[in-house]
């Protein structure tokens, strides 16, 4: 069980990291808005993908995958405690 949540983060960003082809397809030009969800659903994987495209997408990716760290080890003890 322990060694399942590396696989499920690797697995979450080589997957997600093909968002970035899907915002060329979409023509997204905005770069915080193809930072966004790189960082916050691919984790680093993304980061490097958002390194690729811009660095106002890297910083985006960052702040994003930054802000999401926080949230889940605010929820997720929250979330325990009620079951």
């Amino acid at each position: 069980r322990t060694a399942q949540v590396p696989c499920n983060i690797l697995t979450s960003g080589i997957l997600w990291g093909g968002a970035r082809a899907c915002a060329v397809r979409l023509k997204i030009d905005h770069y915080a808005a193809r930072g966004f969800p790189l960082g916050l659903a691919s984790h680093g994987i993304g980061m490097t993908h958002a390194l690729a495209v811009s660095p106002v997408a890297d910083a985006f990716a960052s702040i994003t995958m930054a802000l999401n760290g926080i949230a889940t080890s605010l929820l997720v003890p929250a979330v325990f405690d009620l079951f």
